[in-house]
């Protein structure tokens, strides 16, 4: 994901959209003009993509630093020998300007964002790859049994990500609220990471305070809190 693509500007003009009414004091006529603009963009662009799209290119994958959700991603692509492009952004901030969610997929014009989504549609369109697969050669993990996972294993799946967030919600709180704040956002959002951007690393470091507020208050980082998400990703091994 480059955060600022052709594709992604509609879903940020419908984001800054409260805060311009809010500066400029538009009526309720401007909101629905506005609104009606973002829809007249978002169609052309739509239109425009499908058009010029004739064959699929080589599957993007976006990826933030530091992700347990982009790891699985990654792991998974590699184990089905899918050839892929890795896109590195700063962390956060996809969220924070687009609402878009990381990991992604891109490949021509499907996109697909959120590991077990992706997952689901890697299973609907390329187990047939793995019947050929392990029809032509011996592996040592079948790539039809990966992709077609039992009831059990999306069950173990569920727990592992649940656990995933509680011990990411207890870093971050550690992190956050120590004194080397920033210093930490910066390094594990990628300000330092030269597979990135250079404007996003810029941007990173030129808005980091606000970055901070926004995951302390959306995320309710609270040592009490964290705590109780440390005993419950515990319990995931009991």
């Amino acid at each position: 994901m480059r955060l600022f693509v052709l594709e992604n500007a509609p879903t940020a003009m419908l984001i800054s959209c409260g805060p311009l009414a809010a500066l400029r004091g538009w009526g309720l006529i401007s909101v629905l003009v506005y609104l009606m603009f973002v829809f007249l963009v978002s169609w052309i662009l739509t239109v425009t993509r499908n058009l010029l799209v004739r064959k699929p290119k080589k599957l993007i994958l976006e990826s933030i630093t530091i992700s347990h959700y982009v790891e699985k991603i990654r792991w998974s692509l590699d184990l089905m020998g899918i050839e892929y492009v890795e896109e590195e952004n700063c962390g956060i901030m996809g969220i924070f300007f687009t609402g878009l969610m990381v990991p992604a997929i891109r490949q021509g014009s499907t996109r697909v964002s959120g590991s077990n989504f992706i997952l689901k549609y890697l299973n609907g369109k390329c187990a047939h790859l793995g019947e050929e697969s392990d029809k032509k050669e011996a592996t040592t993990v079948s790539k039809v049994a990966f992709l077609r996972a039992s009831s059990e294993a999306f069950e173990l799946e569920k727990e592992f990500d649940k656990m995933g967030e509680n011990i990411r919600h207890f870093l971050y709180t550690d992190a956050l609220n120590s004194k080397n704040a920033v210093s930490t956002g910066l390094k594990v959002w990628g300000a330092y990471q030269p597979t990135i951007p250079l404007w996003q690393r810029l941007l990173l470091r030129a808005i980091i305070p606000i970055l901070l507020v926004f995951m302390k208050t959306v995320l309710k980082l609270k040592k009490k809190i964290a705590r109780e998400r440390l005993g419950l990703a515990k319990e995931t091994f009991k």
